[in-house]
């Protein structure tokens, strides 16, 4: 069996992504000192990063409120608030309604 030239092997795995795998076999304190610095660096900032709890989340919403004089409710939610409320079906809706106006509040 005839084995390829080491030379030319090198040049070869200079080229590629395990010229990192070389320089650790060639030099294991540098690439021990490398690691413990990541390790070092990763762990601080890991400290340092802040987490809460209960952190303040405000959830987007958005209200439409719809005038309709001298009407029932029930006129307002079937003439108004449910044509609306299927136009966005996929987004959950309250909505109510009163003498003459109705509203419908969308949290996103």
């Amino acid at each position: 069996m005839s084995h390829p030239n080491p030379s030319s092997r090198r040049s070869f795995i200079k080229g590629t992504a395990a010229a990192g795998a070389l320089a650790s076999i060639g030099q294991p304190v540098f690439a021990t000192m490398v690691m413990l610095a990541l390790v070092v660096l990763g762990a601080f900032s890991y400290l340092r990063l802040p987490v809460e709890q209960m952190p303040d989340v405000d959830s987007p919403m958005v209200s439409v409120m719809l005038g309709y004089p001298g009407a029932s409710p029930e006129a307002i939610e079937n003439d108004l608030l449910k044509p609306i409320e299927n136009a966005i079906n996929t987004v959950n809706g309250i909505g109510g309604a009163r003498n003459g106006q109705g509203v419908i509040r969308f949290e996103f």
